[in-house]
């Protein structure tokens, strides 16, 4: 993978809800549709709200008498199953007041214009919109989707301390800010591809002369030393060093 000026994610796919067929009597024999007395309120067959004994709710879905959610909504598959001003999320049907806010976890839906995404693996949450108009935050990037234009804010990552998920490593962008790649495997001092982002292990960065995998290092000296015997060399256009 080269470098580039933006990156292109895919987005993984929002967590569709299963639907099971009809559940059973309690018996496990079939259980009765009919509703009729001695029999498990939650196998009661029913088309309408109208069907269920109060304050059960019918579920669409099942065709089975529920409990109603604990906080009042109605079941859902989709935002169709919902009356206007709602949406579903997590299999309920939700106002869009109640749904989760910048950087909370989310399931298909977020507040206002934010969208919901999982980002390297991570399970989805909630992140801001971005484009070429439309700039993130300091501290943040844009990372378009699939090519196009539009795309997320993402928080940059921290190259000193490497604060990516397990496996992979903190890149600076060219066109400004960090991200975290797919790392390689190669150790300090090992060859390796500068023109490529899975180059060497978590951490570590090719250095474009040497070719050869190095430690991150602060030119400040603050964040990051280097080891006894070797110096900080800060390579052109960047904002980090390399021991060397």
């Amino acid at each position: 993978m080269k470098l580039a000026g933006t990156m292109i994610i895919f987005l993984a796919c929002a967590g569709m809800l299963s639907c099971g067929g009809r559940q059973s009597g309690a018996d496990g024999d079939g259980g009765s549709d009919d509703g009729g007395d001695g029999g498990d309120r939650g196998s009661i067959f029913c088309i309408t709200e109208d069907d269920c004994p109060d304050p059960m709710v019918c579920n669409p879905f099942s065709n089975r008498c529920t409990d109603p959610p604990p906080d009042g909504g109605s079941p859902c598959r989709a935002d169709d199953d919902c009356p206007e001003g709602y949406w579903c999320a997590y299999g309920t049907c939700k106002e869009k007041t109640e749904l989760p806010g910048l950087g909370e976890p989310c399931d298909m839906h977020c507040k206002d214009d934010l969208v919901c995404i999982s980002m390297w693996g991570e399970p989805e949450t909630c992140h801001r919109k971005c484009s070429g108009t439309e700039a993130c935050q300091q501290d943040e990037h844009c990372v378009t989707i699939q090519g196009g234009d539009e795309g997320v804010c993402e928080a940059d990552c921290d190259i000193y301390v490497n604060d990516c998920p397990e496996g992979m490593t903190c890149l600076q962008l060219t066109g400004g800010g960090y991200s975290c790649f797919e790392a390689g495997t190669a150790g300090v001092g090992e060859p390796c591809d500068p023109s490529a982002t899975d180059a060497c292990a978590p951490g570590l960065i090719c250095e474009t002369g040497g070719r050869k995998c190095a430690d991150v290092c602060d030119p400040e000296g603050v964040r990051k030393v280097c080891p006894a015997g070797k110096d900080c060399i800060q390579p052109s256009g960047a904002e980090f060093g390399l021991c060397q």
